[in-house]
């Protein structure tokens, strides 16, 4: 929860401030990189744990 918070604090104002047109489209650029870090999160969660790992590749492997 602490690393999060830092990144919406820290890493997320830093990168958006660098990009062109960050004023007229900040909303848009802050949810994408808040919605990559949460998925970075879970993957990380999900390879750490060898019955989630197998049980995620066995679901897409399905589709």
């Amino acid at each position: 929860a602490r690393q999060s918070q830092d990144v919406r604090q820290k890493l997320i104002p830093a990168i958006t401030k660098k990009l062109l047109g960050y004023q007229h489209h900040s909303g848009v650029i802050e949810k994408i990189l808040k919605q990559y870090h949460k998925t970075q999160r879970r993957t990380a969660t999900i390879n750490a744990d060898l019955k989630l790992k197998t049980n995620n590749h066995v679901k897409i492997e399905k589709i």
